[in-house]
């Protein structure tokens, strides 16, 4: 499909904010429905023209509680976004961090501040489960609706490359810090990620979660085993 039809689609604001909502994680017609507050055959329209243009396709949810697996909507991972926009923020994201850790001189404050940081991205990140639930979710469920799906969103290559009944291996070859080429890249690696990943461990509650490997170590990927703790296990 030529990329005119592309911004044909988006032209329409209603398709641009579902268009939006999409890129967050996949959705029903239902969900859509609520979140818009447009009825669902007008939701089915707008599905309908984005689907045409190849921005967005249909998948079965298989994760759905009764009956046939649902169907929900997401962005077509063969479009790549950047050509959706011509914006180029990195220079201000330079400037932000730097700023940042101008603004701290103290290196106590500077790590208060990215602790509080990597929180709101682990909370990011779960948000939309009910918390309560995970206990009813085995490993698998976790590594498809929070490790693999989720994790598309700011890490568009995640790959399980080593699984058994209790663990899995995930690595992430992609990372918004260094693509950035964002200074202090080395210590905001180490820092986000260290409370990220004690976070999003805590959280769910079930789990244990190592790093294994860190682009910040000149690695050519991320890489961090998700392991069911004992008493999960037995």
């Amino acid at each position: 499909m030529p990329i005119v039809e592309k911004f044909k689609a988006l032209s329409c604001e209603t398709r641009y904010n579902i268009y939006n909502l999409l890129r967050q994680r996949q959705m029903s017609i239902e969900e859509i429905s609520k979140l818009t507050n447009l009825k669902p055959i007008t939701v089915r329209h707008h599905i309908s023209e984005l689907e045409r243009s190849g921005l967005v396709c249909k998948r079965l949810n298989r994760f759905s509680l009764v009956g046939r697996p649902s169907v929900v909507y997401g962005v077509n991972s063969d479009i790549l976004e950047t050509s959706l926009t011509t914006r180029n923020y990195a220079f201000l994201q330079k400037i932000f961090f730097t700023s940042i850790q101008d603004f701290f001189k103290d290196s106590n404050k500077l790590l208060e501040f990215y602790n509080f940081m990597a929180q709101q991205l682990a909370h990011t990140l779960l948000s939309g489960f009910n918390i309560k639930e995970f206990s009813n979710w085995d490993l698998k469920d976790l590594k498809e609706r929070v490790f693999l799906e989720r994790f598309q969103e700011y890490a568009p290559m995640p790959e399980i490359v080593e699984e058994t009944a209790d663990s899995f291996t995930i690595r992430l070859y992609t990372c918004p810090f260094l693509e950035h080429n964002l200074p202090f890249f080395d210590s905001i690696c180490r820092i986000l990620s260290d409370v990220y990943i004690a976070e999003i461990a805590k959280r769910i509650g079930f789990i244990d979660i190592l790093i294994m490997n860190r682009r910040s170590e000149d690695k050519p990927f991320c890489e961090f085993k998700v392991s069911l703790k004992k008493s999960k296990t037995v």
